[in-house]
């Protein structure tokens, strides 16, 4: 029924945004200040970089899922692809210019979300073609799924008290990593969802 349907959706945003708090909470009790303020320096940055990898094609896919004329799945993916391709490397060489000599560790995690940039960003495209699949359920289902990857990671690296200033990429590391393989498995349930 539609009303189950949006009372899924809403406990799905709830948790995501509980979620998203627990990692924060973790990240700004458990390291120091200054760890917490490079990761928010780097999710910054990565934000202002996906804000430029057009944005428009998650409107696209949504659009053409919702009419089922969906045979351009893959030129939508390409031109993600084409344009996180271009973000990866904006990402690795702003850390590594702005970083390098004054902050290795940053840097080089810049380069570790850089590298890993490119199948982050397919993940809007799932969640705007399912959507507009009328998929729900398992709309619902990614998106806790890709919600969980940092609230882990972070909670991981502080139940092994590994929270020094040299463990800020390979938290980052695991974080993205998790959400990455999570979001290749839903890249490939979406084929299965392709009408024409």
């Amino acid at each position: 029924s539609p009303l189950r349907k949006i009372a899924g959706l809403i406990v799905t945003r709830l948790f995501v945004a509980t979620a998203g708090f627990f990692a924060s909470a973790l990240w700004a009790h458990y390291f120091s200040k200054e760890t917490y303020g490079r990761y928010q320096i780097l999710t910054a940055a990565i934000s202002v970089v996906a804000s430029m990898c057009l944005t428009g094609l998650d409107d696209a896919a949504l659009i053409s899922a919702a009419k089922r004329k969906d045979g351009n799945l893959r030129a939508i993916r390409k031109l993600r692809l084409t344009a996180s391709s271009i973000g990866a490397f904006v990402i690795a060489g702003w850390g590594v210019i702005r970083y390098w000599e004054d902050d290795p560790d940053l840097a080089v995690t810049f380069i570790i979300a850089g590298s890993l940039f490119i199948p982050l960003q397919l993940n809007s495209i799932w969640q705007a073609f399912t959507n507009g699949k009328g998929r729900f359920r398992a709309l619902t289902l990614g998106q806790i799924l890709l919600a969980t990857g940092n609230l882990v990671a972070v909670a991981s690296f502080v139940m092994f008290d590994a929270t020094s200033s040299a463990m800020l990429p390979w938290v980052v590391l695991l974080s993205q990593a998790l959400t990455v393989v999570v979001g290749i498995m839903l890249q490939l349930s979406l084929q299965r969802l392709v009408e024409n």
